[in-house]
């Protein structure tokens, strides 16, 4: 009986050691791809900016009637992604 505890206790050490090297994968793995979406909506809201303002420029240098073609949407940074929206890669 001794010995089957001894076991047991042996199989939830290595179980628990491999949850926390994949919990803390997992975090990591969360991290970076907040930081890149951060940096992503960032260059789409530098786009955004930047390719209405050159538009405009463009269609005033050419003597036209400014009109933009499409809405600027707010860029939330705030956003977190969903976990269902984080792909597992393991």
């Amino acid at each position: 009986m001794r010995e089957k505890i001894c076991e047991m206790v042996t199989v939830m050490r290595t179980a628990a050691s491999l949850d926390d090297a994949t919990a803390d994968k997992d975090s990591e793995k969360l991290t970076q791809l907040l930081t890149e979406n951060k940096g992503l909506k960032e260059m789409l809201k530098i786009h955004h900016q930047f390719g209405v303002e050159l538009q405009q420029a463009s269609a005033q240098s050419q003597g036209e009637k400014t009109t933009p073609t499409h809405s600027d949407r707010d860029i939330d940074d705030d956003a977190t992604p969903a976990s269902s929206d984080v792909e597992d890669s393991t």
